[in-house]
């Protein structure tokens, strides 16, 4: 049967939606999330896991939550003892979050020598906002969805959600537009602006510069 040129045109221009529409899908999603996420270019950060080329020329990862993330920086430890180092941790990354990215370090192709885990994350309850840190900035892959999966089974393991609250906080997570679309009113020019912070060099470490007084007393 002969497919008639109205239905190829139709066909065409459904396509044609389609992939415009997944585009600014796209666009909207990055804009939305909340500027924290983009604070110390989480983003960046773990788009090593989508090079092999990048990946695999790794030594040494550190994972684990901010202190590691402030406190290890893979430049210096090159520079001393000429070892290739990445820093892969950010705030309040939890356990669930740590085991994620060694099986993508690993499934992207990685073979690193050594693995520094920050393990105090296990004696911490894991919240929403903090596996968002990790999920609103990678792609979204088979593993990326067991994690998102793992942590709803786990978070609402001794509730009684119905399951159209599960469902509903599923998507959330899988699109982060979907949590964040009320966010239109704080969007500025700034929002839109995806490209790399001036610490893209670093290796995944984040250089503070402020300081805060300790309070000593006591």
């Amino acid at each position: 049967m002969n497919v008639s040129n109205k239905t190829k045109i139709r066909v065409a221009k459904s396509l044609c939606f389609i992939s415009i529409f997944l585009i600014l899908l796209s666009i909207t999603s990055g804009a939305l999330i909340p500027n924290h996420n983009h604070a110390e270019n989480v983003g960046y950060k773990l788009s090593i896991l989508n090079t092999k080329e990048d990946i695999c020329d790794i030594d040494v990862f550190f994972i684990g939550k901010s202190h590691m993330e402030n406190g290890v920086s893979p430049m210096k430890i090159y520079k001393d003892n000429g070892i290739t180092t990445y820093n892969l941790s950010s705030a309040a990354q939890p356990i669930t979050g740590a085991k994620y990215l060694v099986e993508e370090i690993f499934n992207k192709g990685g073979a690193p020598q050594v693995i520094m885990l920050d393990a105090s994350s296990m004696f911490n309850p894991i919240s929403e906002a903090d596996v968002r840190y990790i999920t609103d900035n990678v792609k979204r892959d088979t593993n990326c969805l067991n994690y998102i999966y793992d942590y709803i089974f786990e978070s609402t393991r001794n509730e009684n959600s119905s399951h159209y609250a599960l469902l509903e906080k599923y998507l959330s997570l899988i699109f982060p537009i979907y949590q964040y679309h009320s966010r239109w009113d704080k969007l500025s020019v700034d929002s839109f602006d995806f490209s790399d912070n001036n610490q893209y060099f670093l290796q995944g470490y984040t250089l503070m510069s402020s300081m805060q007084q300790c309070d000593c007393a006591g």
